[in-house]
């Protein structure tokens, strides 16, 4: 075989290898952008609105805890404006959710949040007509009876959402390194 005829061949070669080595090299670089995507767009906002849910959850708490040590009436007109606002942050974080959620265990999660939360409005309403009423004892009574542990659990599945939103993106960094990995070698 003629010199030029080897060198042609052995630089076509190499010519191949480069292009297969990019090709790898742009379906790696693509799944780590699918990758980050996902967590910026889905599941990191998925976290920011169950925290969302879970600080309105706290607010109305603080909110209840001071209109049943005070005798102001300012501040059962505070906090009903409270209740009021944070419903709101609620609401939208729910219908967030409710868009986003495609995955089944997201699924199961939102169900268990929607079944406290149907529980929750009501009897925390009901807490502040006791109140009104003059029936101050009876409101604490339910206060650290059923509402307790209607909002911790309430508190509890926001959170657990938020824990498996946090495994997802764990496991999508796993991934991303061991793509980086593999696109190194």
């Amino acid at each position: 075989m003629k010199i030029g005829t080897k060198l042609t061949t052995g630089f076509g070669v190499a010519i191949v290898g480069l292009i297969i080595c990019n090709i790898i090299a742009i379906f790696d670089m693509m799944s780590l952008n699918s990758g980050t995507k996902e967590i910026v767009e889905d599941w990191f906002p998925k976290t920011v609105w169950s925290n969302d849910i879970i600080d309105a959850l706290n607010d109305n708490a603080r909110a209840i805890r001071n209109i049943l040590l005070s005798d102001n009436p300012q501040e059962l007109s505070d906090a009903k404006k409270r209740f009021e606002a944070d419903a709101i942050v609620v609401t939208e974080s729910m219908k967030k959710l409710e868009e986003k959620v495609k995955l089944p265990k997201e699924k199961d999660i939102l169900q268990k949040i929607q079944t406290v939360r149907a529980k929750y409005t009501p009897t925390r309403n009901k807490i502040v007509e006791l109140y009104e009423a003059g029936k101050a004892d009876e409101a604490k009574k339910l206060l650290f009876t059923d509402f307790r542990e209607i909002q911790n659990d309430y508190i509890k599945f926001a959170g657990e959402l938020i824990e498996y939103q946090k495994s997802l993106m764990i496991e999508d960094g796993k991934n991303a390194e061991n793509t980086d990995r593999k696109s190194v070698v």
